[in-house]
């Protein structure tokens, strides 16, 4: 009982939308600037991290995503 008391916010949690349609596409493309050849000079992770999120709306959502889930708790 006391479990589903903390987690009775959960499943508003799971219909945003950005947990299914942006981290995927976020995920598809920082493993595919990871893992490109191309004879260049290599590119640091955090660099890469930062490049996807600026590309996929930023820090702001993934800090509005982390709101919910710890509200949901």
């Amino acid at each position: 009982m006391k479990l589903m008391k903390q987690y009775q916010n959960l499943p508003g949690l799971l219909e945003d939308h950005i947990i299914f349609n942006d981290f995927p596409k976020m995920a598809d493309e920082f493993a595919g600037m990871v893992y490109k050849v191309d004879g260049g000079a290599p590119v640091a992770l955090p660099m890469i991290a930062l490049t996807v999120l600026a590309n996929n709306g930023g820090l702001a959502n993934l800090f509005d995503l982390g709101k919910k889930a710890w509200e949901a708790m």
